[in-house]
């Protein structure tokens, strides 16, 4: 009956911070934030939060006019709150509005003095795909965050910065990483932990993920 335990919720399930414990099989763990947040967008409508957290959701299930058209909606009344903003901005980039979404991160970092770790780090994925690889490399190491998703974006970053042996080395946590939560019987190989990566992360525009590829390509990752 209560808002807010299903928001915490939804930002649990549908983000890696579980499948660091329970594994990459994170199927039923999306379809749980699913069914939560639109229980909450059935008990406030109007929500900016849980128009934020349903929209989230359909991104990571890649129904990117959905996710889109809630994002702003979010934005339209939820545009004060710094982590909404944040949360906001990031997925207007992986749908493809990259300038669109910088600016909205932007404005967070303005509305919060003492931002958490991933601002920077999802302000670094904005540099990045906008070709700003040194910039993008310096952004990541303020994102101090157990996330497997930024040490991969810099690994891209710093293998496109023109810094390989870096990137190779920061390669082999990356791949660590993503093995620490694999449930499969062999493996992950490197396309596998690609794709982790970008279950994560998903991006709307090809261009842009191919990016990313081409990094950890140069790092070595033969995906």
């Amino acid at each position: 009956r209560f808002l807010n335990p299903r928001l915490q919720l939804v930002l649990c399930y549908n983000t890696d911070f579980l499948q660091r414990v329970a594994g990459n099989d994170e199927r039923s763990l999306r379809e749980r934030a699913l069914r939560l947040a639109q229980e909450a967008m059935q008990l406030e409508p109007d929500n900016p939060y849980a128009k934020a957290r349903l929209g989230w959701c359909y991104i990571r299930q890649r129904a990117w006019g959905q996710g889109e058209t809630l994002l702003r909606e979010a934005l339209e009344t939820g545009g004060a709150h710094a982590d909404n903003v944040q949360q906001c901005g990031v997925g207007l980039l992986l749908c493809g509005h990259v300038a669109e979404g910088q600016e909205w991160m932007n404005r967070a970092f303005r509305l919060n003095p003492f931002p958490r770790s991933d601002y920077f780090g999802d302000m670094a994925i904005a540099l990045l795909v906008q070709g700003e690889y040194a910039q993008a490399a310096r952004q990541l190491e303020l994102a101090a965050d157990r996330s497997i998703i930024y040490p991969a974006m810099q690994v891209a970053s710093l293998a496109l910065a023109g810094q390989p042996d870096a990137a190779g080395a920061l390669l082999e946590t990356v791949r660590a990483g993503v093995k620490a939560i694999w449930k499969g019987s062999s493996g992950p190989t490197d396309a596998e932990v690609a794709a982790t990566i970008f279950r994560f992360t998903p991006m709307k525009q090809g261009e842009y993920s191919d990016i990313i590829r081409s990094g950890w390509r140069k790092a070595g990752l033969q995906d």
